[in-house]
């Protein structure tokens, strides 16, 4: 391998297959990352290759409010080379370019009042960068950690999101986590009573930190539910 080319023996012959379907990487354009929010467009493009040639083919982003107390600007960083909004539309087409999945992490950060000016607000903020994203098949809602909407809330939200993501993306879908649920008070069986009536949106559970129960507890949970994807 040298600058510019990679050469190999002729007589090689090498067949393989991914263990996993999704092997993703998220890379956090904001300031507590203390390394991407500096990075130019380059710099993301030349990691990303990085990451591809090393199996990865998906990417998670971030967009600019991640935090209940956060204020319209978000995590800024002052050392951005470009907008958050104009970065996360850049790096958008250079995945697809690259034939790389486009996920993005968006916690709920609003109050849990859910009036109508909270969600107008939340759901305006998506839809925004959903609309100047060329690219996005993918949008992970953290159950918490942070966001502290109980599951009867919450998937209601994730219901109204999807429809503004599938307006600019007919195919992406949401994925959600029941991490960090406050317990005994039945967060997690409230979650998975809703993960069970298999909303059309609903593209998988995750596995994410601060899960209460082990991986396999977890998929044993919706046992009525052949999905494999959803148990």
């Amino acid at each position: 391998m040298t600058n510019g080319s990679v050469l190999l023996d002729p007589e090689i012959a090498i067949s393989s297959t991914p263990r996993y379907p999704i092997r993703g990487h998220q890379l956090g354009y904001r300031a507590p990352s203390n390394t991407y929010d500096s990075w130019s467009l380059a710099q993301f493009e030349q990691y990303i290759r990085d990451l591809a040639l090393f199996g990865a083919n998906a990417i998670e982003l971030l967009p600019q409010r991640t935090n209940a107390k956060n204020d319209s600007a978000g995590d800024a960083s002052p050392f951005y080379p470009l907008p958050p909004d104009k970065m996360i539309e850049k790096l958008s087409a250079a995945l697809d370019a690259y034939g790389m999945n486009v996920w993005i992490w968006w916690p709920f950060v609003g109050d849990d009042s859910m009036s109508a000016e909270v969600l107008r607000r939340e759901l305006g903020e998506r839809e925004k960068i959903f609309a100047r994203m060329p690219r996005l098949d993918a949008v992970f809602v953290p159950g918490s950690d942070p966001g502290e909407l109980h599951p009867d809330k919450l998937f209601p939200f994730c219901a109204q999101m999807a429809a503004a993501l599938n307006k600019h993306h007919p195919k992406a879908k949401i994925w959600i986590s029941p991490q960090n649920f406050r317990a005994p008070t039945g967060w997690l069986d409230s979650f998975y009573a809703h993960v069970r009536t298999r909303p059309d949106w609903l593209g998988g559970v995750v596995f994410g930190p601060w899960v209460k129960t082990t991986l396999p507890e977890m998929r044993d949970r919706p046992v009525d539910n052949p999905d494999p994807e959803l148990s």
